[in-house]
């Protein structure tokens, strides 16, 4: 039996594009879309470029009124099953400015922002992958690098809902009515991973798997300030919480000026008393108070007319005070083994703080942990070393994520949870793996060849006993593959983890760092030896072959089922081996050798591949439409990217006639005529695609264009039709770009 390999007949996809922006409204941010944000948002796209489960397609809104601007999308619920949590980063140029952000902040150095208009903001929100609301927002902004500006309180919604943010203007210098802020949103799957998903507008090419090394973004789309800024609102204190047993944060009702807010002079507290501020921000302030609160007490504080908004405005003197009552804690015990004996110092960082998933870099102070018989340490000097810490339940969402530090080292590995859902006592253990007892200098390989349109100036490692800061730059071989020793003293942990990086310099002569996307790699430090060599890595892990003989391909694009109205004048095809559009390669319709027919559709080209090139192919097609001043490209984005790998048999290719975006075309007219047995099937339409009959009832044998064929039942989308000769009998017709074998 013969088998015919499939494609549906599908519907072109339409890019939605705003051509105006929301009109001003004031939303009210609940997490539900108000009518006000009408049905078509100021940017969208409908790639699918990005993860089929997790993108932006729905597009961005946004509108202002005369205090804040209000960006409102839909974003689907995390699909990774990783514990940590996803962000959409919407990155803010304001007045169409040169200078700004050249990567992403937080942890995503990778994403390098190659823009006409640098973003000097990046307003990004973070929410919790059990129940998918939002978790934190914050904002960043750009002085030579990125810095950590202050949670933002006012935001609803989250994955899997609509999702609004409203930032006041001052927060972001104030732009006048008139003044164009230029915007991108891009979306990540957490706060660790330095490569991104999607991009909006749609940005071809950026990778859709959780850890991809990230394309440069490189669209940007404007918005127009609409109404005059005007801020008479007095502030309100909004909220006390009790973070732990010796602190807690208020939080205000918009963002404030921080030197008022750290002046200590502006608080009265009445049954307790303030020993230090623990962070400022915009919206919050945290205490310190080390007599600590006791359950069920009441205290209260109050803030000055001192303490203003960014407008200047005072305090509303009907909310500036709340009270509160001292919270219960559940002991929690940090047990850290050292079985070896190799510490001398173990500290613990996490993130008590729940509500500050960001302070200090990540996690919150580092506490001491003890093994002299104090702080609920058992034994002095076992190796055991503990620290019993009072804290407040969480209820069990979010979950504590901690590490331990050993004389400075991180712990190996992903961190670690858990959970206080109530007031019974919890352990919680980790332990020092063991520590070399001589000396080992690592000898680290790697092969670089199989990125060959990484824009490497330098490749360097880093791990934690470099605190990840990177060592100096990897020795180049010569041969596309690079080396380094590390020397790693006696009491190092035989347990490492590392990563390779490499840096290119941008068209601002700034450097670029572009991190792997893997997990951390293992290093198990052998030191049964002075010298360890490891087998040589490949960046990202991609592992090639190449050609040892030249090999010609002949590409064939089949562009007769393109989008009703789309014009096509030209095609050309990009992939790994032209670096995506480096230097496209055109194809023609002209009817010159290999092309059969001038203007019949298909368009071809003939590249040559080289001794040495790589033999795995990916690749996409793109229509090209005259446009003024410069081309209109559109990639085929309904389909991932086209795959190949070259035989290194020194043979010539004709590649598979393909269609653009995998559009097959129905038949104009299509007659079915049953003959006994046979059915035989007769259309008007496009040239080379061919089409299946199947009987549901049993398979029949077909004939197409005379020739009688075999049919094998396989699963295809039901087109039902009655065939007129025998009315009770219906047959699937299903079209195909593959004759039969």
């Amino acid at each position: 039996m013969k088998r015919w390999q499939s494609l549906f007949i599908t519907a072109g996809l339409l890019l939605a594009t705003a051509l105006w922006a929301v009109p001003t409204f004031t939303p009210l941010l609940d997490g539900s879309k108000d009518v006000g944000w009408g049905a078509t948002p100021d940017e969208a796209t409908t790639s699918l470029a990005e993860p089929v489960a997790f993108n932006l397609d729905s597009g961005l809104y946004v509108t202002d009124d005369n205090e804040y601007i209000y960006f409102g999308f839909w974003a689907d619920p995390d699909p990774w099953d990783d514990a940590m949590n996803p962000h959409i980063h919407i990155l803010i140029d304001v007045g169409s400015t040169a200078g700004g952000g050249t990567y992403a902040a937080w942890g995503a150095g990778g994403v390098a922002y190659n823009m006409p208009y640098r973003p000097e903001y990046d307003l990004v929100t973070q929410w919790n992958t059990s129940d998918q609301n939002i978790q934190f927002t914050g904002l960043n902004t750009w002085s030579g690098g990125w810095v950590q500006q202050p949670e933002i309180m006012t935001d609803a919604g989250g994955g899997g809902q609509w999702t609004e943010i409203a930032i006041s203007r001052l927060a972001l210098g104030d732009p006048v009515q008139g003044e164009t802020l230029n915007l991108t949103m891009w979306l990540r799957p957490s706060w660790g991973t330095a490569g991104g998903n999607c991009v909006l507008p749609e940005e071809a090419g950026f990778p859709s798997a959780n850890g991809a090394t990230a394309h440069p973004i490189t669209v940007q789309f404007p918005y127009t300030i609409q109404t005059v800024y005007g801020d008479v609102n007095p502030p309100c204190l909004a909220l006390v919480r009790q973070i732990d047993e010796t602190s807690v944060e208020l939080v205000f009702s918009e963002p404030m000026d921080e030197l008022t807010l750290a002046n200590s002079a502006n608080y009265t507290m009445t049954g307790w008393f303030q020993t230090g501020f623990r962070y400022v921000t915009a919206t919050t302030v945290g205490f310190w108070y080390n007599p600590g609160f006791v359950s069920g007490t009441p205290y209260t504080v109050e803030v000055g007319a001192g303490i203003t908004d960014l407008a200047g405005n005072p305090m509303d003197p009907s909310c500036d005070e709340l009270s509160w009552n001292g919270q219960s804690y559940a002991d929690v015990t940090f047990l850290v083994h050292d079985p070896f004996d190799v510490a001398t110092n173990v500290t613990v960082r996490g993130t008590w703080n729940f509500y500050h998933e960001y302070d200090a870099g990540g996690f919150d102070l580092d506490f001491d942990l003890y093994d002299d018989g104090t702080h609920g340490d058992v034994t002095a000097g076992d190796n055991d070393w503990t620290l019993l810490m009072p804290l407040v339940p969480n209820g069990g969402t979010p979950n504590f994520r901690w590490k331990w530090l050993q004389d400075g080292n991180w712990q190996p590995g992903a961190d670690n949870e858990f959970t206080l859902p109530d007031l019974n006592p919890l352990t919680v253990e980790g332990t020092i793996p063991y520590a070399i007892e001589q000396e080992v200098t690592v000898t680290f390989d790697l092969n670089m060849n199989c990125m060959p349109c990484a824009d490497v100036d330098s490749v360097t490692i880093a791990g934690p006993l470099g605190n990840w800061d990177g060592y100096s730059a990897m020795t180049d071989d010569g041969d596309g593959t690079y080396s380094y020793n590390i020397v790693f003293p006696i009491g190092t942990s035989a347990s490492q983890e590392y990563k390779y990086r490499y840096h290119w310099t941008n068209e601002a002569l700034e450097v670029v760092t572009e991190w792997e996307g893997v997990p951390n790699r293992a290093l198990n430090l052998d030191d049964s030896s002075p010298t360890q060599i490891l087998p040589q890595d490949f960046f990202n892990d991609v592992e090639c072959t190449f050609l040892t003989q030249a090999v010609e391909v002949t590409f064939y694009c089949d562009m007769q089922c393109v989008e009703l109205g789309a014009t096509v004048d030209g095609v050309d095809v990009v992939g790994t081996f032209n670096c995506w559009g480096a230097t496209p390669i055109l194809l023609a319709d002209d009817g010159v050798a290999p092309d059969v027919a001038a203007g019949d559709g298909q368009w071809t080209a003939t590249v040559n591949f080289p001794i040495g090139s790589i033999t795995e192919l990916e690749y996409k097609f793109r229509r090209i439409e005259n446009g003024d001043p410069d081309p209109i490209y559109e990639w085929e984005d309904a389909i991932g990217n086209r795959t190949y790998t070259l035989l290194d048999d020194g043979l010539d290719v004709d590649l598979p006639n393909a269609f653009f975006n995998n559009w097959v075309c129905d038949p104009v007219d299509l007659t079915i005529i049953r003959d006994g047995d046979n059915v035989h099937l007769d259309w008007n339409g496009p040239s080379r695609v061919y089409y299946q009959v199947w009987e549901h009832t049993s398979p029949v044998n077909v004939s197409v264009d005379g020739t009688l064929l075999d049919t094998t039942p396989d699963s295809f989308f039901d087109v039902a039709i009655p065939v007129g000769e025998v009315p009770a009998t219906f047959y699937q017709i299903v079209a195909t770009t593959e004759i039969p074998e």
